[in-house]
């Protein structure tokens, strides 16, 4: 499927009063402070995260009567044959051998008892005193010593036959000691013989290598088989209890069982302790929520029939409820929050039953109602595969019941959509995980599997009808699943289980909360155009790198693949480092050094490699990770064409180079420079985020850098430095190919825009660097340093900028085409426009133009500076030879920064060599209409006039809301860097907001002229098609073409523009796709113009590609 919008985002709708902006991040709840010298304080967590709404998840927890059962009954599974087995010798073997039994003693298994709300387990129980409930870990005890223990395990893991002969009997013997035989016939008898008797040790196979136990230790393991993992009701609550605990705090969480046999495991979100969240307190107040939670859990017996249907329905039921202390409070109806989230989780062990006088309609067979957003897009479920079947009284009608209708038709429908879930309105995601049992299908294959008519979604597989007592009811538990987008596991055993849970919570927080930024590997669209999106999953922090086909008429929903489930494992990766740890050329070297190995501990260093052993979930103490790839919050991904492998920095302390047509990691590097002290505190949990390898990556072409691609990144707000690498052919990188890292400078700080590779005018190959922020010196400055050998050429510090100030991205131009940069343009968070010389062949001449002073000074019309934290663009009027440049102004960098309501401003500047004295000699142009176009946001600028631009000397924008006069400032800015194709500029604006409904606030995507700042002219075509049809003249709001769209994925980030290529241009696609990604981890596009304009125009076209 394809569509602008990856994540179906034409069906997005927020609040309809939405402003005006664009933005890159979102404010936080609680933010945690980086230790800097100078005083732009950055909190530790990203602020595109924002002000997290925390979802609702509700696990429905089975405690019928098979629920306290040793076995797992699966039909599907045959009996032993073979051996002569028989009567008690068949039965016996049949529930002692996990490969029939999947919840019985797996020696290759390590089992753990409980985890308690703290983190901790509790106590191992001896050999000689194991539980006994079938539910509960307390009680009475029993010795096992009493009888011999005996468990059937295959002599060859990898083949798990049904065939006696292929099994080993091991036995725990009263006397102490172990013995292991086989099954065979002696003298025509069969019975088990070969017996190896006094083993004192035992070696077993599992899927990371071997583990080796002593006698003492395997008996161990199996008490705690036995006490914590016995039956399904046992592995039920392990799993739980495991996964759970994984959970950050940012989350409301309860529990139901079918029967609530305990009288005390009903749990219901407790809404008005705490707002619900998944924590334990001790101020302002004591409160217990977790603990409850784990109370309530441990608490539960089994007993009685298996009524899932009335179950699910009774959760609905749950989250219509609107008072203070139903699942939508602690708040009044009025004033709770309309974008939570509503999951549950629906775990059982059976068929379901027991359900007297159930009737429920068939919900999927029948269109639900039209759901309309506030921004006027509307969505009504239709019946079609995969989704609908014809039969009613079913879990799946229950699921589609409480997802296809509004469950709060008082509040907006303002839930945030996404790739995994199209639905804007208040409803129910079910989630779905059977206990051993698997149905007739395959939840593997069967939805949607290559070919035509062989699946649920293209035909060739219906839905069994389901019964009571019946194997369609797994499938049936299954269809639930798919008609919520929820997901479903069939676990065949305890692993699989907890595992299944582990995943559905890892999806549920993924939807909640998450951030990204794109890039392509082409300008135009072709057959292999993808684009590369980077996220992060806040709590989790977890990040992935995902590739995504682009056609003529947009992306794709489906990634070509994803990187984190593709790195290698960690004994196999190749992760280098270098021993200079105060900057320098060469010293590369394999990751851990053995100093680095001395600071971190080699344990401590393993897991940073990948290595899970020793996460909290396989019986360590290290920070539990979903996945091992760390989040990707600041940095950009960087396409190389030349090597087809894409690079990005991550908060896993490494910036890693994936192979762009596999997504397999080919290379990963941990910077000298990286601060250690931070590293290490990546297996801490709970776990307070830290930036590492935050920074810009951009790699250079052959052609910049004599026959090699140089990749210089930097560590953005992880520290202050810059490091080269030769990635010329990134499958083969080893330690050699580590040129330099630069550090130390009192004038370098955290570098957070990217820098450019060129040529200067005495023909070296540099990398120009803007000194970022909190330089030692506290002020702005630029760095051109040799980018093979990573020596500083030259360093100009702007004299007087200083303060809290550090210079932005900067932009070269090579006025004279001859291949060669002459001059830079930078702001600074002080306001000032820096045009620095470097025309000169000697170094020693450069300087700061215009007499060392301003080119422009921001302010608004108060005189307020107006900081200036993006990059510059340029241009050339084809019609007049005129030299522009274009910035917006306002900053989004510390905790206070959302809130700033300062009037911001979007410039554009004719250089004529001297300076621009203010916004007097510049021609206003003013946003004069907003409101919803195509079931979007848009708003417009006001039309140029002939001759209005006459003596000016650029133009402005002040970013304000109309009617203007007066404008109403929305707090919105400009933080990116804007583009120039054709005649049209294109920059992303941000508005954060606290409100807790906007991810962090919203934005546009905008375009105006580049050479008036205006929508154009009365009566000819805009820059924007924002209905996709094909008309750029009729896309129009309060009578003006629009200039600026609110493409729903709340804060943008930069914008791509891409042309299709005509082999692919599809008729009915756009011209030009512009693309963002977004603070909620989304990406959209918008359908642009591609008209081109006679001349060279853009010096980023020059040097793009």
């Amino acid at each position: 499927m394809n569509s602008l919008h990856k994540s179906m985002q034409s069906m997005e709708a927020r609040h309809a009063p939405h402003p005006l902006a664009l933005a890159l991040g979102i404010a936080c709840s609680l933010f945690f402070v980086s230790t800097v010298q100078a005083g732009i304080v950055t909190p530790n967590s990203p602020l595109q995260t924002g002000t997290k709404v925390p979802p609702n998840i509700m696990l429905m927890l089975d405690d019928s009567g098979s629920m306290a059962e040793t076995n797992m009954d699966d039909p599907t599974l045959g009996n032993f044959t073979g051996g002569g087995l028989s009567g008690s010798e068949l039965s016996t073997m049949q529930l002692r051998a996990y490969a029939n039994n999947s919840i019985f003693y797996n020696p290759a298994e390590t089992y753990l008892p409980w985890r308690l709300a703290n983190g901790t387990r509790m106590a191992s129980t001896p050999y000689t005193a194991v539980y006994t409930d079938t539910s509960k870990a307390s009680g009475s005890t029993t010795n096992l010593t009493t009888a011999n223990q005996e468990v059937y395990y295959p002599i060859n893991p990898a083949l798990e036959t049904t065939n006696a002969v292929d099994y080993y009997r091991y036995r725990f013997k009263t006397d102490g000691t172990a013995d292991r035989c086989q099954r065979t016939q002696v003298l025509g008898v069969w019975g088990w013989n070969a017996c190896v008797t006094g083993i004192t040790s035992f070696t077993w196979t599992t899927p990371t290598g071997p583990v080796t136990r002593t006698l003492a230790q395997e008996k161990q393991n199996y008490a705690n088989w036995y006490s914590y993992n016995r039956t399904r009701m046992k592995v039920a609550k392990s799993g739980a209890s495991s996964a759970f605990g994984d959970l950050g705090e940012d989350i409301r969480v309860g529990m139901r069982s079918l029967w609530n046999n305990s009288g005390s495991s009903n749990f219901n979100i407790p809404v008005t302790v705490d707002n619900g969240l998944f924590r334990n307190q001790t101020t302002p107040a004591v409160t217990n929520n977790r603990t409850n939670w784990y109370n309530a859990l441990f608490s539960s017996t089994a007993n009685n029939g298996t009524p899932l249907r009335s179950a699910l329905r009774n959760m609905g039921t749950y989250y219509t409820d609107t008072s203070a202390t139903g699942p939508w409070g602690p708040e009044a109806t009025a004033l709770q929050i309309a974008c939570r989230q509503n999951f549950t989780i629906l775990t059982t062990d059976g068929y379901w039953n027991g359900d007297s006088g159930f009737a429920e309609a068939d919900g999927d067979s029948v269109s639900g109602p039209v759901i309309t957003s506030p921004t006027g897009a509307t969505y009504q479920y239709v019946p079609g595969r995969p989704y609908s079947s014809a039969t009613a009284n079913t879990l799946a009608d229950v699921s589609m019941r409480y997802w296809k209708n509004d469950l709060r038709t008082d509040l907006p429908n303002i839930v945030p959509p996404s790739a995994d879930d199209p639905a804007f309105w208040q409803h129910m995601v079910t989630f779905g995980l059977s206990i051993g049992l698997r149905g007739t299908l395959n939840p593997a294959t069967d939805l949607d599997k290559p070919g035509a008519s062989n699946d649920l979604t293209d035909g060739g597989l219906t839905w069994p009808v389901p019964a009571a007592d019946s194997i369609n009811n797994i499938d049936d538990l299954w269809h639930a699943a798919v008609n919520s987008q929820g997901t479903f596991v069939a676990a065949s055993t305890p692993d699989d289980f907890s595992k299944g849970l582990r995943d559905a919570l890892a999806a549920i927080v993924a939807r909640t909360g998450s951030s990204s930024n794109v890039a392509a590997n082409s300008v135009s669209v072709g057959s292999n155009t993808r684009l590369f999106q980077a996220s992060y999953i806040s709590g989790q922090w977890t990040g992935e790198l995902a590739a995504y086909p682009i056609s003529g008429t947009g992306i794709s929903a489906t990634a070509s693949w994803k990187a984190s489930a593709l790195l290698p494992v960690h004994a196999s990766r190749n992760i280098f480092t270098t021993t200079n740890t105060s900057g320098g050329t060469g010293g590369g070297a394999v990751f851990p050094t053995a100093a680095q190995t001395t600071a971190l501990t080699a344990t401590i260093a393993s897991y940073i490699r990948g290595d899970r052993s020793l996460e909290s979930q396989n019986a360590g103490t290290f920070r539990d990770r979903v996945q091992v790839l760390g989040d990707i919050v600041n940095s950009s991904p960087a396409f190389s064409r030349e090597s087809n492998t894409v690079f990005v920095g991550a908060n896993d302390g490494m910036m890693h180079a994936f192979n762009a047509a596999t997504g397999v990691e080919t290379f990963a590097y941990v910077p000298g420079i990286i601060n250690l002290v931070n590293l290490k505190t990546l297996v801490n949990s709970p776990y307070d985020h830290r930036y590492l390898v935050d920074g810009p990556v951009v790699v250079s072409t052959t052609r910049q850098t004599a026959s090699k691609n140089i990749l210089v990144g930097t560590l953005g707000r992880g520290g202050k430095g810059l490091y080269a690498l030769d990635v010329t052919t990134p499958a083969s990188f080893n330690a050699t190919k580590v040129l330099w890292e630069y550090v130390g400078d009192n004038d370098l700080g955290q570098v957070i825009s990217r820098p450019f590779f060129t040529k200067i005018n005495n023909g070296t190959e540099v990398i120009i660097v803007s000194n970022g922020i909190n330089s030692t010196n506290d002020g702005a400055a630029l760095f051109v340093i040799n980018a093979t050998t990573g020596a500083l050429i030259r360093k100009i510090v702007p004299s007087g900028a200083t303060g809290n100030n550090g210079l932005s991205e900067p932009t070269g131009v090579d006025l004279d085409f001859n291949g060669t940069t002459d001059y830079v343009y930078a702001g600074d968070l002080l306001g000032n426009v820096w045009k620095f010389d470097l025309s000169a062949s000697n170094p020693s001449s450069w300087a700061v133009a215009n007499s060392g002073t301003p080119l422009f000074i921001a302010k608004d019309a108060s005189n307020n500076l107006q900081p200036i934290s993006g990059g510059i663009g340029f241009a050339i009027d084809p019609a007049t030879f005129n030299t522009w440049i274009y910035f917006g102004t306002g900053r989004y960098m510390t905790a206070g920064d959302p809130a700033n309501m300062a009037v911001q401003t979007w410039y554009g500047l004719i250089d004529a060599n001297a300076t621009i004295s203010g916004r007097a000699v510049l021609k206003q142009r003013k946003i004069v209409a907003a409101g919803t176009f195509a079931g979007k946001l848009v708003r417009a600028v006001e039309y140029s006039v002939a001759g209005d631009m006459a003596g000016k000397k650029g133009w402005y924008i002040d970013l304000v809301m109309p009617p203007n006069p007066p404008g109403t400032a929305q707090g919105e800015r400009m933080i990116g860097v804007p583009i120039v194709r054709g005649d049209n500029l294109i920059s992303s604006s941000i508005i954060p907001t606290t409100d807790a409904c906007s991810q962090g606030g919203t934005g546009y995507i905008n375009s105006v002229k580049a050479f008036t700042g205006a929508a154009g002219t009365i009566g000819a075509n805009g820059s924007l098609d924002v209905n996709n049809d094909q008309n750029f003249g009729n896309d129009l709001i309060g009578g003006y073409l629009i200039s600026s769209v609110d493409l729903g994925i709340f804060m943008p980030t930069d914008s791509l523009y891409l042309t299709p290529g005509a082999s692919i241009l599809d008729p009915n696609g756009c011209q030009a796709l512009i693309l963002a990604g977004g603070s909620r981890g989304d990406v959209a596009g918008v359908c642009g113009d591609s008209t081109l304009v006679k001349g060279r125009i853009s010096w980023r076209e020059i040097i793009g590609d």
